[in-house]
Formats: C-alpha cells, sequence, structure tokens
C-alpha cells in the first residue's frame, strides 16, 4: 500500500519503513485537486518548518509549482 506514494521513498529511492499519516495525506490531497486548484489544510507548525523535511517541501514545490504559505497565531 506504501508504494502508492512517491513521498514514501528515501532521496535515494528506497522505501522508508515509516512513513507519518499526514505527510501521505498531504500527498493523497494534491493527487484530488484539479490543475490550478488549491488546498488548504492545518498541520503542526514543524511539520513544513523542520530541515528533516524538505523532501515534503521539494515534493511539493515540484508537483504543483505552488507556494507553502504558513501563517502564525
Amino acid at each position: 500500500m506504501i508504494a502508492r506514494y512517491d513521498l514514501a521513498k528515501k532521496p535515494d529511492g528506497k522505501w522508508q519503513s515509516k512513513v507519518g499519516r499526514d505527510i501521505l495525506f498531504i500527498e493523497r490531497n494534491l493527487d484530488f485537486l484539479k490543475p490550478g486548484g488549491r488546498m488548504a489544510i492545518v498541520l503542526p507548525q514543524g511539520r513544513f518548518n523542520n530541515s528533516s523535511d524538505k523532501n515534503i517541501r521539494d515534493f511539493e514545490v515540484k508537483r504543483r509549482g505552488s507556494d507553502l504559505r504558513g501563517f502564525r497565531d
């Protein structure tokens, strides 16, 4: 089942043994978007700010050519 998700791959192309549900949720929702469509979701602040999650940001920008916007309280 995890083979359906590009974000489940490591940068070297091997499959990860564990992937957060929120990461898979992001990818799946991107699949549902029409070209030019928008998506808004609420995630923990660290998800897009952590250096270890750079691959998620890169995936989003590469796949949709979109910008990621973060809102603070």
